[in-house]
C-alpha cells in the first residue's frame, strides 16, 4: 500500500490560501450587545473558543439578530469546523434570506470543502445585491469568487476577476501572483512570468511571494525556473529575516544553511519549529526531527500535518501502534489540509497491524468521503478478501 506524506501541507502557498479564506472577517457589532462586542474582541485576538462562548451568549439574549449567527459562523471557519459554520450561516439566512454576509459565509464554507460551483453561486448572489456599488465588501466577494472559479478550472473567469481587482488596486501584489498562477495553468507562460515579476516588484521582500511562485512553477513542471526565483531572493538580498531565509534554503535543498537559520528563528518564532523538524528529517537526523515536532506540539496541538509526519516517522521505524496513535490524534484535529492523508495512513496502520476488519471499515468511510480515489477502491476490494 502507498503511504502519504505531503511536505506542501503547510507551505507559504497554502498559508496564503488560508489567509484568503479567513482574513476579511466582517463581524457586526449590532444592537450594542455586550456579549457580541466581547466576542468580536476575542475573535480579533485569535481567542476563538472564548469568542464562540460570547457569541452564543449574544444569541441567547437575542436569537432574532442574524449578524450574531454570522459572527459565530465565521469563528467556526477560523477553527476549520465548516459544518458548524454552515449551520450558523443557514440560521442567519432563515432570519434574513438576503443577508449578504451570511451568503458570503456559505460561499467560504463551500470553497473550503471543495464545492466550487456552490461557492460561486453564493458569492455571485451576494455580489448581485450590491446594485453596482463597489465597496470593500464587493471587492472581497469578487476576490473569493475568482478563487472559486480558479479552483473550479474556469480560468477565463478567474483571470477576468483578478484583472478587475488589479485594475482597482485591491491587494495588487496578491492578485498579480494569483492571476499569474492561473495563466500558468492555462498554458500562458509568458503572461504568468510577467505577473510573477510584477508581484515581486510589489512584495517589499515578502518571502511568501517568492515561495508561492516557487511552488506554482514546480507544480507546473518548471523546477529550474522555480529555483531561480529563490536564488534571486537570496542574490538580491530581498529577504532579511532568519525564518524566511531558512525556508528558502530548505526548498533549495541546502539543509546546512536551512538548519542554521531555522534554529536561530525558532528562538522567538514557534512556527519555525515545523520547518526545522522538516530540515532535520530531510538531512537524516530523525531523532532531532521527532524532538522538534514534539516541542512544536507543546505550542500548538492542532496541526494535523505534524501528527501526520510523526506517524510516518513511526511507521518508518516499524512502530505501527505508535503511528496509529499519531494519525488518529491528527484526525481529531479536523485539519482539512491533511485529513485525507491522515485517514489513509490510519488504514495503512491497521493493515500493517493485521487488523483487516477495522481497515475495511475505515476504507469504507474513506471512500465515502473521497469517492474519486481509484487506488482506495482497489484496496477495498483486496480487503474484502482478507
Amino acid at each position: 500500500m502507498r503511504k502519504h506524506i505531503n511536505f506542501k501541507i503547510i507551505t507559504l502557498a497554502s498559508l496564503l490560501l488560508l489567509g484568503t479564506l479567513t482574513s476579511s472577517f466582517a463581524g457586526c457589532d449590532t444592537k450594542d450587545n455586550s456579549n457580541n462586542t466581547q466576542g468580536l474582541s476575542y475573535y480579533k485576538k485569535g481567542q476563538y473558543h472564548s469568542a464562540i462562548t460570547a457569541f452564543e451568549a449574544a444569541i441567547a439574549t437575542n436569537n432574532k439578530e442574524p449578524d450574531f449567527y454570522v459572527n459565530l459562523g465565521m469563528t467556526y471557519v477560523e477553527l476549520a469546523d465548516y459544518e458548524s459554520a454552515r449551520t450558523q450561516f443557514e440560521l442567519a439566512l432563515e432570519l434574513d434570506k438576503s443577508h449578504r454576509l451570511a451568503k458570503r459565509g456559505m460561499g467560504i464554507v463551500d470553497l473550503a470543502l471543495g464545492d466550487y460551483e456552490s461557492a460561486i453561486d453564493n458569492f455571485s448572489d451576494a455580489l448581485l445585491a450590491a446594485n453596482g456599488i463597489l465597496t470593500t465588501l464587493e471587492l472581497d466577494l469578487l476576490d473569493y469568487r475568482s478563487l472559486a472559479e480558479f479552483k473550479n478550472g474556469d480560468y477565463e473567469a478567474a483571470i477576468t476577476g483578478y484583472t478587475t481587482l488589479i485594475d482597482v488596486d485591491y491587494r495588487k501584489c496578491d492578485h498579480y501572483y494569483l492571476r499569474g498562477q492561473v495563466y500558468l495553468l492555462d498554458d500562458q507562460y509568458d503572461n504568468a512570468i510577467a505577473d510573477f515579476n510584477n508581484a515581486i516588484s510589489l512584495a517589499n521582500g515578502d518571502c511568501t511571494v517568492y515561495l508561492n511562485i516557487y511552488h506554482a512553477l514546480v507544480a507546473s513542471g518548471y523546477e529550474t525556473e522555480a529555483r531561480n526565483y529563490l536564488g534571486k531572493a537570496l542574490s538580491d538580498n530581498a529577504i532579511g529575516d532568519d525564518y524566511s531565509l531558512g525556508l528558502i534554503y530548505f526548498y533549495l535543498d541546502d539543509y546546512t544553511n536551512a538548519l542554521l537559520k531555522l534554529v536561530s528563528a525558532s528562538l522567538n518564532n514557534n512556527d519555525a519549529l515545523v520547518y526545522l523538524a522538516k530540515a532535520y528529517y530531510a538531512s537524516g537526523d530523525i531523532a532531532q526531527a521527532k524532538a522538534t515536532y514534539k516541542k512544536y506540539l507543546n505550542y500548538d496541538n492542532t496541526n494535523g500535518y505534524v501528527y501526520n509526519h510523526m506517524g510516518i516517522i513511526s511507521m518508518d521505524e516499524g512502530d505501527y501502534a505508535g503511528a496509529l496513535s499519531y494519525f488518529q490524534t491528527g484526525i481529531l484535529t479536523k485539519d482539512t489540509k491533511c485529513l485525507r492523508e491522515l485517514m489513509w495512513n490510519e488504514i495503512v496502520c491497521y493493515e500493517r497491524l493485521g487488523d483487516f476488519e477495522t481497515a475495511l471499515a475505515k476504507i469504507t468511510d474513506y471512500i465515502a468521503s473521497y469517492p474519486d480515489d481509484d487506488i482506495a477502491k482497489r484496496e477495498y476490494e483486496f480487503l474484502k478478501t482478507r
